[in-house]
């Protein structure tokens, strides 16, 4: 686990997620102070844990039948909102 151009090495993360994720980087001196590797090697980690993080996250494909009454069921709701405010306005 070497930095590119054979330096030494400041900082280093090994993160696995299952067996398919999995991230293994590091920083070396040329990012300055040991702070300063410290923070890019945790933007690196976050970035990966982000993408790993979206890829778990996305919903199951739903049939379309399922979708179609569910925005046919908002339409009826608000139809009768509009009546019962027209109504009251008449009052």
């Amino acid at each position: 686990m070497g930095v590119e151009g054979g330096g030494t090495v400041v900082a280093s993360a090994v993160i696995v997620l299952g067996t398919e994720d999995q991230l293994s980087t590091s920083v070396g001196p040329e990012c300055g102070r040991l702070s300063a590797a410290l923070v890019q090697l945790k933007e690196e980690c976050m970035k990966f844990l982000g993408s790993f993080l979206i890829r778990q996250n996305t919903p199951l494909e739903e049939p379309d039948e399922v979708l179609e009454e569910s925005l046919s069921g908002d339409d009826d709701e608000g139809e009768i909102l509009e009546e019962e405010e027209k109504s009251k306005a008449r009052s």
